[in-house]
């Protein structure tokens, strides 16, 4: 665990000023479910078998008390995942009004390394489309 921590934070500090913009290259990643998960792929970093990396996820805009979406949000977040070890740790999180991490920013979290979980990646989660993504287009 010590190991991941220290990898996290060096690439943590490496990249510490990631946000979207001109220079973001994001790819879509293929999930069964309907809402758009994108990687930046120019956000990408590795340290042995952690990989740092900014997501973006789409979701339906749904007002309290109502069913029906009224468009779409999305969340902006920075991760570290360890390969090796199936792990994630989440760095960053920034919501978004709009889709593709446009509109304002409803509200951004940076999770201090004290506060931060290393979590099993359960299956099927976006995590796991994730880590197959990052793991995947790593080792080649």
């Amino acid at each position: 665990m010590r190991d991941f921590a220290s990898s996290v934070a060096a690439i943590v500090i490496a990249v510490m000023p990631l946000s979207s913009n001109a220079s973001s290259r994001f790819v879509r990643v293929q999930t069964p479910q309907p809402d758009t998960l994108a990687i930046d792929e120019s956000s990408i970093r590795k340290s042995d078998d952690v990989i740092t990396f900014t997501y973006v996820l789409d979701v339906p805009a749904v007002a309290e008390g109502v069913s029906v979406p009224a468009g779409v949000k999305s969340n902006e977040v920075e991760m570290a995942i360890d390969c090796g070890r199936n792990t994630y740790s989440l760095l960053r999180i920034i919501a978004h009004t709009g889709p593709g991490a446009t509109g304002n920013i409803a509200t951004s979290y940076v999770v201090p390394a004290h506060e931060r979980q290393i979590e099993a990646i359960p299956s099927k989660s976006t995590f796991a489309y994730l880590a197959a993504h990052v793991c995947g287009t790593q080792s080649k």
